[in-house]
């Protein structure tokens, strides 16, 4: 402890209330701490990154419907097998490989900055 009863690499805190009867400490509300460009930046790749990704996804899928659709079909079991499904299993190929790396670089990051603090 040092002369003013602090100790070393502590700093005093101080709370002014405003002087309103009944205000207690539980009314304080610390001011916001403005958020760094970095960490911004960082939730603008990541929201865009999410955003391709649906949709992207969502465009394949609505247009290999149609595309599925549009094919001449009489027996309805036979089209789920030989189209939809594998359709649906490419799909799910295309969008794991493309984007899952682009998810852990993404996720890395956050929680490795977040360790760092």
């Amino acid at each position: 402890m040092d002369l003013h009863g602090q100790q070393n690499g502590a700093e005093e805190i101080v709370v002014d209330l405003p002087e309103k009867e009944g205000t207690t400490l539980t009314d304080y509300k610390p001011a916001e701490k403005p958020i760094p460009q970095k960490e911004l930046a960082a939730r603008w790749v990541a929201q865009a990154i999410v955003v391709v990704f649906g949709i992207s996804l969502t465009l394949i899928l609505v247009g290999g419907f149609f595309l599925i659709r549009g094919m001449p079909h009489e027996n309805t079991k036979l089209l789920v097998t030989d189209s939809i499904i594998p359709f649906l299993e490419k799909v799910g190929t295309f969008s794991t490989s493309v984007f899952a790396p682009l998810l852990a670089f993404i996720l890395g990051y956050y929680f490795g900055e977040r360790e760092a603090k």
